[in-house]
């Protein structure tokens, strides 16, 4: 860089500071000298990294030669969760289990929870042709790119909601009762005897096996 493009580049900064309106021209130049925009981790890699540096920390002991200094490690980890905070604050989440995906041929979709009978997918899309511009098809699991992790499902149900709000073909279990599979209807099958959600919460706690009809 020599000493006329960053006397320039200086100049931006100084108009950005003073909240002047930067043309198209100055953003491109900052942007052209400004390092690559640090990846935001989703709570998923986040968990996954703080796991792996639990497993190599040995006795307490913080092993710098592995994780770099504690300090940074706990400052950018910081940074990312506060990405994940403000990411959420700006974009409100989707309904329970609900994803949005790519698909090549309807674009941009959003996804319902879980597969039906014929494990495909039924998705949400934009239709302009349409009365309402909105239109809703079946497609296959494979033909969708999902832009957010696959939601987690919860350990166990509990209450009248909870099995309420399980998709169907759920799988619930404890120990000392059979298994149950949640079916139409909001009805559960266990072991040829049927009970409505209601009904489930009366029994109580059980573990959740499979979420959805799953893979």
């Amino acid at each position: 860089m020599d000493n006329k493009q960053a006397q320039y580049l200086h100049q931006v900064l100084d108009k950005a500071i003073e909240s002047k309106v930067l043309s198209p021209q100055d953003v491109e130049a900052l942007r052209e000298h400004l390092p690559e925009l640090p990846k935001q981790k989703t709570l998923t890699e986040i968990t996954h990294d703080v796991y792996r540096a639990w497993y190599e920390t040995l006795s307490n002991h913080w092993k710098e030669s592995k994780l770099g200094d504690l300090e940074t490690w706990l400052n950018d980890l910081h940074e990312q969760l506060q990405g994940l905070k403000d990411t959420s604050a700006v974009f409100p989440a989707l309904p329970a289990g609900m994803r949005i995906a790519d698909h090549e041929h309807f674009g941009r979709v959003v996804v319902s929870p879980g597969v039906g009978v014929d494990k495909c997918h039924e998705i949400f899309y934009l239709e302009p042709g349409m009365k309402f511009a909105t239109g809703i098809s079946e497609v296959e699991p494979d033909s969708l790119t999902f832009l957010s992790p696959k939601p987690a499902h919860p350990e166990f149900l509990e209450t009248e909601a909870d099995y309420r709000d399980a998709p169907e073909g759920t799988i619930v279990a404890s120990s000392g009762r059979f298994p149950c599979i949640k079916g139409a209807a909001n009805e559960w099958a266990c072991s040829g005897i049927t009970n409505n959600n209601f009904g489930m919460s009366k029994i109580g706690r059980r573990n959740v096996i499979r979420w959805g009809w799953g893979k």
